[in-house]
């Protein structure tokens, strides 16, 4: 259980110093909740099924992954039965691999030596995870980068499109920053219709994603909030270049223009 990580919050561990607990069992949280007592304080002492006695509860933890809720679990020790040493290795340091094989194949020599971390197997049940973010991440940019030459080729058909009024504007007292809102404005109501279209698609396609979950966290309005925000200041930079450009054209120029 010290080399799990286990967490007591009931009883004691198993220990060499009572023979009894080879008998004994020790519970999570679930299973003592599922077997009807309502503290781990009160299942400590009790029998299960009334055979094999309780000397402890453990905090619940995951035996298999997020997909899946706490299962009860019952833990015992079982002599005959033994194929796997779990060693907990300092922190930092280096794995004394040759040395854990040389005393395995002291103690078991007719067994071959065969090992893995428990890192790697913990990345495994999420690898699927990692990969959709990794694919998702690649797309979203691309999709970005395509967004923004679109905005910016449109940002120049408007701006080119409107010369003379913008020069008209300017003879009459507008300012850059009056040319800068003017053709932002277009850009920034279809980026918010974008949006509002978008939203309830990603918010429904999300929740079916964590529906694989049985522990996920919950889809937040703000987290909507917050992309339509930076979706905005994504087309703003992006069409800034075109409307500084033609709100420092000079006004004869633009009313020339034909």
């Amino acid at each position: 259980m010290e080399t799990m990580g286990l967490e007591l919050v009931a009883g004691r561990p198993f220990s060499q110093a009572h023979p009894s607990d080879l008998d004994a069992v020790i519970l999570n949280e679930t299973a003592v909740r599922q077997l009807g007592w309502a503290s781990a304080a009160e299942a400590v002492g009790q029998r299960m099924g009334g055979l094999q006695p309780i000397i402890g509860v453990v905090k619940d933890f995951d035996v298999f992954s997020k997909h899946y809720e706490v299962r009860p679990v019952a833990l015992r020790i079982v002599l005959d039965a033994l194929d796997t040493v779990v060693i907990r290795l300092k922190e930092g340091g280096q794995a004394p691999l040759s040395f854990i094989e040389d005393q395995w194949k002291a103690f078991a020599p007719e067994q071959p030596f065969s090992f893995y971390f428990m890192e790697e197997g913990i990345d495994a049940l999420y690898r699927k995870e990692q990969q959709l973010g990794r694919l998702v991440s690649g797309f979203s940019g691309l999709a970005i980068f395509i967004a923004c030459l679109g905005l910016f080729g449109l940002a120049a058909f408007m701006a080119d499109r409107r010369t003379k009024e913008i020069g008209i504007r300017k003879v009459f007292g507008a300012t850059v920053p009056n040319i800068m809102v003017l053709l932002s404005k277009e850009v920034s109501v279809l980026v918010v219709v974008a949006c509002m279209l978008a939203m309830p698609l990603a918010y429904g396609a999300m929740n079916r994603w964590l529906e694989n979950f049985a522990y996920h966290v919950e889809i937040s309005w703000w987290i909507f909030l917050l992309v339509g925000s930076l979706a905005l200041v994504i087309a703003w930079l992006t069409v800034s270049y075109q409307s500084i450009r033609a709100a420092l054209t000079n006004p004869v120029e633009a009313l020339r223009y034909e």
